[in-house]
């Protein structure tokens, strides 16, 4: 079973894009709730994968919810070393400074935290080819 997580994709919810990880854990939670539902599956056999940021949900999950027997993840990056090259804390800055904007009633705005273009990353100097690749497949995949 695949889902989109809350406020993401096709799920319903607003704001949307929203990224707050213990919806996401509990997102795979629910997940579990459905597939217990169902007469074909067997509870002794629920498995967990999770992908990019949901490998950590997945893993978070699997250590409070006995329902998953068995968990992997897909996750291989070093989001440290990326966050220097990308200049993390500029970005914490426009994200503080934005959230200030909306307290106050003012427009919400999306803080694009990775390049908008392969040609953007590179651009910029960024040579990591994690960041590249997660450039390529976040902006050319839509």
């Amino acid at each position: 079973m695949s889902f989109d997580a809350s406020y993401q994709g096709e799920s319903e919810g607003e704001p949307r894009f929203l990224e707050i990880p213990e919806f996401r854990v509990n997102d795979i939670r629910c997940a579990i709730d459905y597939l217990m539902s169902l007469d074909f599956v067997d509870e002794n056999k629920i498995g967990a994968l999770g992908i990019c940021a949901g490998g950590g949900f997945t893993i978070n999950a699997a250590m409070t919810d006995k329902r998953i027997k068995a968990v992997g993840s897909v996750v291989g990056v070093n989001l440290g070393r990326i966050y220097r090259e990308m200049n993390l804390q500029e970005t914490l800055d426009k994200i503080a400074k934005q959230r200030n904007i909306e307290a106050k009633g003012g427009e919400s705005q999306i803080i694009q935290w990775i390049p908008k273009s392969p040609q953007e990353a590179k651009d910029a100097g960024i040579t990591d080819i994690d960041i590249l690749e997660a450039v390529d497949y976040y902006t050319l995949c839509k």
